[in-house]
């Protein structure tokens, strides 16, 4: 079994309510905050990927809940006295390409418990390193 790191970029449209901390959550209850976009906000973490005896790539690490076949990202509202008022669930894929370095996807937060996808996961290139 080996274990990579894969690169997440969500894009996420929709409306954020003003006066709660927003993010993706980790499993310790920290949130990953995002970057303003004229439509939303992106989200960006690092997963690890365990690539098991079929070739097959598992998502893991600090921001990946749920249990294999199930898992997915919270994308959380925390009130400023520290109590979470909902999260909602990004499901990820099942399994992730060997060739993958970064995985991107749009959603749009409608307010329930799972985002509505607009572009589902997909690979694509590494970014280039930094001169």
């Amino acid at each position: 079994m080996s274990t990579r790191q894969v690169s997440l970029v969500v894009s996420v449209g929709g409306v954020r309510p003003c006066g709660l901390e927003y993010g993706l959550q980790d499993k310790s209850g920290g949130l990953a905050t995002g970057i303003p976009l004229d439509d939303g906000e992106e989200f960006r973490c690092l997963i690890t990927v365990r690539t098991g005896s079929d070739g097959a790539g598992v998502p893991g690490g600090p921001y990946v809940h749920g249990k294999s076949g199930d898992r997915f990202l919270y994308l959380s509202y925390r009130g400023s006295d520290g109590e979470w008022m909902r999260r909602t669930k990004i499901a990820l894929p099942d399994h992730v390409a060997a060739t993958a370095d970064t995985l991107v996807t749009r959603v749009r937060d409608t307010g329930t418990t799972r985002v509505t996808v607009e572009a589902a996961w997909t690979a694509a290139p590494a970014e280039p390193a930094a001169p």
